[in-house]
């Protein structure tokens, strides 16, 4: 019985694991399940309530790119298209994206450059973009 229980704990420990490891673990993971339209050039990345969050990919580049250590800073700029009930707002957005052995980051421009954890709210939508990019991008 002892043997099941010890079986049973270190099963959810991996479990565990490998939920917090696949968090930055390094490459895309986001994974779009709608679009704005049916067009598939604006993938949803986020929404609440009657709010949604699409990413222009047409408009998306890759604005900088340093590749002199031993991951890469990637700096993208794109348009963010919130829309809601009422109306459509483009937002241009920045992001930096730094990949290394040890996974990526994201960080957002306001005003300096912060990182982005993706861990509440609205930074949700531009954490999901970030993801969303470095797939389109190959990052």
């Amino acid at each position: 019985m002892l043997v099941f229980i010890l079986g049973v704990m270190l099963a959810v420990f991996v479990s565990v694991l490998n939920v917090y490891s696949s968090v930055t673990e390094a490459g895309p993971n986001y994974h779009p399940t709608s679009y704005w339209c049916d067009n598939t050039n604006y993938p949803e990345v986020f929404y609440k309530g009657n709010v949604y969050y699409y990413v222009d990919l047409s408009s998306a580049f890759i604005k900088d790119q340093d590749t002199s250590y031993s991951g890469m800073k990637t700096i993208v700029c794109y348009n963010m298209v919130i829309v809601d009930p009422e109306s459509t707002t483009t937002k241009i957005k920045y992001i930096l994206i730094v990949t290394g052995e040890d996974g990526y980051n994201i960080y957002d421009w306001n005003d300096k450059w912060q990182l982005n954890t993706g861990s509440f709210g609205f930074q949700l939508a531009n954490f999901n973009a970030g993801r969303l990019l470095m797939g389109y991008f190959g990052l």
